[in-house]
């Protein structure tokens, strides 16, 4: 679907659809998201699978990839109050009172790694990759991918501990590239 979807209905005049960031009030994300798809205003909110830690072990959760902001595909001139004074919306980014909008590669990109739910792929790790654990009781430690990444985002790290080789098994959200 285009991003420069053609309006005359207002207005009489074509106005071109483009996308803006929508700062939310904390934790309000998706609220906003399904109030905007109620008016028939294009919304997008990428998430991102991460872990929370409990104390019956790690739940995977879903997070906003940007939290407090949201993308939206509006034609300034008609739209922006719609958007602006809805519940749970704090403003539309730009430059002092005008909102900027956005590269429309910028959100193509985004989508494009996306899945049917909004959901941004992680990246994914092959055997050889040197990576850092982010979290957890390994926080810091430099290791080497043993295994390529399963289905189900855990990863093989070899870790090198006290000059003991320690193969352990972590989510691929505790890691990062090293």
């Amino acid at each position: 679907m285009s991003n420069a979807v053609r309006l005359t209905e207002y207005t009489g005049k074509e106005t071109a659809r483009k996308w803006y960031v929508v700062n939310t009030k904390p934790r309000k994300e998706e609220f906003v998201r399904r109030q905007l798809e109620l008016k028939n205003i294009r919304a997008f909110c990428p998430l991102i699978s991460d872990y929370r830690c409990t104390n019956t072990g790690m739940i995977p959760v879903l997070k906003p990839l940007f939290p407090g902001y949201l993308f939206v595909s509006i034609a300034l001139d008609i739209d922006y109050y719609k958007v602006r004074w809805l519940p749970g919306v704090k403003k539309l980014m730009g430059s002092g009172e005008q909102p900027v909008p956005l590269d429309d590669g910028v959100v193509d990109f985004l989508m494009e790694r996306a899945d049917e739910n909004s959901v941004i792929k992680r990246k994914t790790f092959r055997k050889g990759d040197t990576v850092r654990v982010r979290r957890g009781p390994f926080k810091g430690l430099v290791g080497i991918i043993e295994k390529d990444t399963s289905p189900h985002e855990r990863v093989r790290v070899l870790l090198n501990l006290i000059n003991y080789q320690a193969t352990v098994e972590l989510p691929g959200a505790m890691l990062e590239r090293g």
